[in-house]
């Protein structure tokens, strides 16, 4: 028989301040929920968000129904897509003159399929919960459900030269939308990301308003998500953030509704006069009285015949409410990075300030170079290149006009003010104490080297003046004497302008 294995124990000792400490904080733990437990149930007054009838939790129905039937919502979701494409970026495979197949192919396409638009809509509804969903409906006589031939259903990339044609772009946000399968594996590129959708589409075939289950696979869409934080598949949704201040403009404006249809109307009061008692007044009396106090409230009837009846009117009881409108206003704005002339529209945007301005086209730039172009332009460009849909180039570019560049309605605008000041500068005979240099730098901001050209064309515009003056055939007639007295008579004038700014000190 063999020898018996020996079965050793574990004999060290644990360190009691560690098993102290152990102890200690699960029972400050358990006392903690313990006291919530309490609290919730004793005081339920004192959740905040139970309180003023915030959701704990926000479904992608509750996003879709926000963002149709409240304009505050709406604009929350739409002020980023619309300002950043008020410009359309400008899509090239090179500089040189001339159009390369890709450039033609490109814009025909584009023009064809507006494929802008379809990228601007898509940008929208992908904001509204926590992505959107590019369908390309790809001739390649293949099912929603299948792959697109001759692309890689791991990677997306051609297997082939494909020629499918672009038939048609369909939009759809998350609440139509769901995910019914994922990557599992580790190794793909596309690890985590979806590989099977169902999309809800109407049905077009009864005409009525029935939606028809399409199942969809991954290589026939582009998937969208803005806000992207810990994952690639889900973005935050814009109303996220400021969804309790959109229940409470709800509130603000349906009440401030409610508050002047009950109050706005001054009510009256009818009080019995003398010792008489309605008991005693008639029937018939008391229903001509209804009848006519109906009339006065419900139509246009302004006329009461009572009678022993005194009426009194009673104040109306009307607030304000842009107070509270505006400071939601400010939070939602604060809570988007938006300034709050531009959030409220392009009437107030047109007076903020010049630094707002800026910051906010610099916000709006760096999306269109961070987000719009490497997460939704490029991916969709490159999606058409596989398809065969667009020529393959050997490189391409995506450009955003620049924001912060002058228009010819600002130089125009600029050169209006400019003149009016020089004229303001001659008629004002300011020059009698600020020399035309100074006046150029200091009060239009040009450059020393404007200024001095300015000043020379000034000189010579004065000496051809002169030269016509002089050369008229009056002027020759002259005698030296006569040109002489000219002479002092300009050098005198230059004196008393420069003894102006010596008198006062």
């Amino acid at each position: 028989m063999g020898k018996k294995k020996a079965i050793t124990k574990n004999t060290a000792t644990p360190n009691p301040a560690v098993l102290i400490n152990q102890l200690q904080t699960a029972a400050f733990n358990s006392l903690l929920r313990r006291r919530d437990l309490i609290q919730t149930l004793l005081s339920p007054g004192h959740d905040i968000n139970s309180e003023c009838g915030y959701p704990d939790s926000i479904s992608k129905q509750n996003y879709k129904e926000m963002y149709k039937r409240t304009g505050i919502a709406t604009r929350v979701v739409e002020i980023w897509p619309e300002e950043s494409w008020t410009q359309t970026p400008d899509i090239y495979e090179q500089e040189e003159p001339g159009m390369t197949p890709f450039e033609t192919a490109w814009k025909e396409l584009e023009k064809k399929m507006q494929l802008f638009h379809y990228m601007n809509r898509i940008d929208i509804l992908s904001g509204i919960g926590q992505f959107g969903l590019l369908l390309f409906g790809i001739g390649d006589g293949g099912d929603l459900d299948k792959p697109v031939k001759g692309i890689d259903s791991k990677t997306g990339e051609a297997s082939k030269k494909n020629k499918h044609p672009l038939l048609y772009l369909r939009a759809y946000d998350e609440s139509i939308v769901e995910i019914k399968d994922k990557e599992g594996d580790v190794k793909s590129p596309r690890y985590g990301f979806p590989t099977m959708y169902e999309i809800n589409q109407e049905d077009t075939t009864g005409g009525g308003s029935l939606t028809t289950r399409k199942m969809v696979h991954w290589t026939r869409v582009l998937h969208v998500a803005d806000n992207r934080v810990s994952s690639e598949v889900y973005g935050i949704p814009r109303m996220e953030r400021v969804y309790n201040s959109l229940l409470d403009l709800r509130k603000i404006l349906g009440g401030s509704g409610e508050m002047f249809w009950r109050g706005g109307f001054p009510g009256l009061a009818f009080e019995l006069g003398g010792d008489a008692g309605l008991q005693e007044v008639s029937t018939a009396t008391k229903t001509a009285m209804q009848e006519n106090i109906d009339d006065y409230f419900a139509g246009l009837d302004r006329s009461l015949l009572l009678e022993n009846v005194a009426v009194k009117e009673l104040k109306p009881q009307v607030a304000d409410p842009s107070g509270h409108i505006e400071s939601q206003l400010k939070a939602i704005s604060l809570s988007l990075g938006v300034p709050t002339r531009v959030f409220m529209g392009a009437e107030q945007a047109k007076i903020a300030s010049t630094q707002d301005k800026r910051t906010w086209n610099e916000r709006v730039m760096k999306r269109q170079n961070k987000y719009l172009t490497p997460l939704l332009i490029r991916p969709m460009i490159d999606r058409l290149i596989a398809y065969g849909s667009l020529a393959e180039p050997k490189e391409y570019f995506v450009e955003w006009p620049d924001r912060e560049a002058i228009t010819d309605k600002d130089i125009a605008d600029v050169a209006v003010k400019e003149v009016d000041a020089m004229a303001k500068y001659v008629s004002g005979n300011v020059a009698a104490i600020m020399a035309p240099k100074d006046f150029y730098v200091s009060i239009l901001k040009k450059s020393v080297e404007e200024a001095v050209a300015f000043e020379e064309g000034v000189g010579e515009m004065e000496k051809e003046l002169m030269g016509d003056v002089l050369g008229t055939e009056e002027d020759e007639t002259m005698t030296s004497e006569e040109k002489d007295q000219i002479d002092d008579d300009l050098r005198k004038d230059e004196d008393k302008e420069l003894e102006v700014p010596k008198s006062m000190g």
